[in-house]
């Protein structure tokens, strides 16, 4: 129990680090009273040359329910610790545009997509990668993580 606890102390440190880092470069204006680690709107959590035209539509047919604020919580896209928004803000500018793109080597690709669906023939939900890239050259997924390792599960 207490290596839960210290895990706990250790998120809250890393979420508060984040935003405070968010809130240097945004101003600690873009923020919700509550919580405070999460942005009014879905652009503050964006870096400049990312719009929501770059992944809007993607994200909003993925199965991790990023865009959506509920009464219960607000979305996780606007958390400053947001791993689909490191995502966004790292391969956005390519998305439209994925010729420009160079991953592990690899260029030339003519298909980029956030929350690509890749079935497995399993039962259950199938896994939607952060970011696919496609080209002749090869295909090349990303899964971003930030502070989820902190997070029970």
């Amino acid at each position: 129990m207490r290596a839960m606890d210290e895990r706990s102390r250790l998120r809250a440190r890393a979420e508060a680090a984040a935003a405070e880092q968010l809130a240097a470069i945004a101003g600690s204006d873009v923020f919700r009273i509550k919580p405070l680690t999460y942005t009014r709107h879905l652009q503050d959590n964006l870096i400049p040359g990312v719009e929501t035209s770059d992944f809007w539509v993607d994200l909003d047919a993925g199965a991790g329910n990023e865009l959506v604020d509920t009464p219960q919580a607000p979305a996780k896209f606007c958390a400053a610790f947001s791993s689909s928004a490191l995502a966004v803000n790292s391969f956005g500018p390519f998305r439209h545009c994925p010729k420009n793109l160079n991953l592990i080597g690899l260029s030339g690709f003519n298909e980029a997509k956030f929350e690509k669906r890749l079935p497995t023939g399993l039962r259950g939900t199938d896994p939607h990668l952060d970011f696919y890239a496609a080209g002749p050259n090869g295909v090349v997924c990303v899964e971003s993580k930030f502070l989820e390792i902190l997070w029970p599960k």
